[in-house]
């Protein structure tokens, strides 16, 4: 990896391993961009991390020193809400884990950093181009809208009766439907530049999508509800 002046002559070289730890580096330029052009912060006493937005990597153990957020409360965890129709819901595993992989939420880019990169520090991405992450949104609405069909929850006069009742409807709170809904996206799509979250919100559970291009740009970020069963994402 290197940097070129003017010219185009190489002003400054890197080398690195597969997880960033610099092995060389040749030149004179004082630059903090280095492995995958991120930034490599010194500030922090005793530390050197790159910070990638939102949370700091340590090449040295090829892994993040926080959990992944998008798996903390509010977003992911499963058991963590309170008062979505008033009871828990039984969030499946699977809308969680996309592969064993993703059971470790300090991982770098899955244990591939030859093949992915990860720019914001939520999701290893291959080649996002804002071609390739607009075509994965149009997966995402359609598989959405076809969910939304197959979803075993009603919404007819029998359901608006329980619903009053219990606060939940054809069996399930609105947790269990939101989660059933991204569970059957999951399942459709194979998503490289875009997340998809589990949000909990006081008395209601939601899904959440963001899209990020490939320098880590957020491209789109919408909300679904599936409890109110919408045509598509707001």
């Amino acid at each position: 990896m290197g940097l070129t002046d003017e010219t185009g002559s190489v002003a400054q070289a890197y080398l690195y391993d597969e997880f960033g730890n610099m092995v060389g580096s040749w030149g004179g330029v004082d630059n903090h961009y280095l492995y995958t052009g991120q930034e490599w912060d010194t500030e922090i006493a005793g530390t050197e991390l790159y910070n990638l937005r939102a949370r700091y990597y340590e090449p040295w153990i090829g892994r993040f020193v926080s959990e992944d957020p998008s798996l903390q409360s509010g977003y992911g965890s499963a058991w963590g809400y309170g008062g979505c129709c008033v009871e828990r819901a039984s969030v499946p595993m699977s809308f969680f884990v996309g592969s064993p992989q993703d059971l470790n939420n300090y991982l770098y880019v899955t244990n591939n950093p030859v093949n992915l990169t990860d720019p914001v520090g939520l999701q290893a991405r291959e080649g996002c181009t804002a071609t390739i992450a607009q075509e994965e949104r149009g997966r995402i609405r359609e598989a959405y809208r076809e969910c939304l069909k197959e979803m075993p929850y009603g919404w007819g006069l029998v359901e608006w009766v329980e619903f009053w009742k219990t606060g939940r409807r054809g069996g399930g709170t609105c947790a269990d439907q939101a989660a059933w809904v991204g569970t059957c996206i999951r399942g459709r799509v194979r998503m490289r530049c875009c997340t998809l979250t589990f949000k909990c919100h006081i008395i209601h559970a939601t899904l959440r999508i963001d899209c990020y291009e490939e320098c880590g740009r957020l491209a789109e970020r919408r909300r679904a509800d599936p409890w109110l069963r919408p045509p598509g994402w707001r």
